[in-house]
């Protein structure tokens, strides 16, 4: 398979584009940690900020089987009441 690639005024472009992106969209992206549970060696993942009222989306297998606490961009973290 040949490889292709972007004429570098075009690759820069789109990368300022995607680090534009990144830097809106990153307070709402939050670390998920899992606390360790039985043999469970407990875990971290991500998620978004689904709603206001604190909804967060990730994988089950990030919040399954623990205690879960959420970390925020800007250092603020919360244990959270429930994972479905």
């Amino acid at each position: 398979m040949k490889k292709m690639s972007l004429p570098a005024n075009i690759a820069s472009q789109f990368s300022d584009e995607i680090a534009a992106l990144a830097e809106r969209s990153q307070a709402g992206v939050v670390v998920i940690r899992r606390s360790q549970s039985g043999r469970d060696g407990g875990g971290a993942g991500s998620g978004v900020v689904w709603h206001a009222s604190g909804l967060i989306a990730t994988n089950h297998h990030v919040v399954g089987g623990g205690p879960v606490s959420v970390a925020f961009y800007d250092g603020t973290s919360y244990k959270t009441i429930g994972a479905s």
